[in-house]
């Protein structure tokens, strides 16, 4: 795995991981530069970077609440989110950012800090089997030391949130 550089890091692709289902890599040109692992249960989620490594713990099957730690154990965030998937992360240190879809019809995915200004931006692309998501870094906050952790991080929530809509509609049917 090569490491994040921001320098070429402003238009990311995300990609399934080949012969590894719930496992996604990220792309810098034809670098990877992220994983994501997703355990069958979807509450355990590995993610990585050359950089660091992080686990991600959803503990909710409604709407995606998620606790993020480094592999030491070391508690660094909440993303405490609602059945549309919209929510807050709250970084241990009191940082807060914002997860919102970008606009109601579709489906742009944007963090953004509390003044209203994007962080980045993650685009699934369900046409496209090879290429099942974009991610967009905005220049001023690429050389952010989070930046890699909050790219895992959203891959992560989109996950959770189809996961949540497959399963709502499976116990939805009559039968």
């Amino acid at each position: 795995m090569k490491t994040f550089e921001t320098s070429t890091a402003h238009k990311l692709t995300w990609r399934r991981g080949i012969g590894l289902k719930n496992t996604f890599e990220l792309y810098s040109m034809d670098n990877i530069v992220g994983r994501l692992s997703i355990e069958p249960n979807r509450q355990i989620s590995l993610a990585e970077s050359a950089e660091s490594s992080w686990i991600f713990r959803n503990s909710n099957f409604v709407s995606p609440n998620v606790s993020i730690w480094t592999m030491d154990t070391e508690f660094v965030a909440m993303f405490d989110g609602n059945r549309e998937g919209n929510g807050i992360l709250l970084f241990q240190d009191g940082t807060r950012i914002k997860w919102e879809k970008a606009q109601k019809l579709q489906s742009e995915w944007v963090f953004q800090n509390l003044v209203g200004e994007s962080v980045l931006k993650v685009i699934p692309n369900k046409s496209d089997n090879r290429i099942i998501g974009t991610v967009i870094t905005i220049p001023e906050y690429a050389e952010s030391s989070n930046i890699i952790m909050l790219i895992l991080l959203g891959w992560n929530i989109i996950y959770l949130l189809d996961s949540m809509i497959a399963m709502k509609s499976l116990t939805s049917k009559t039968f």
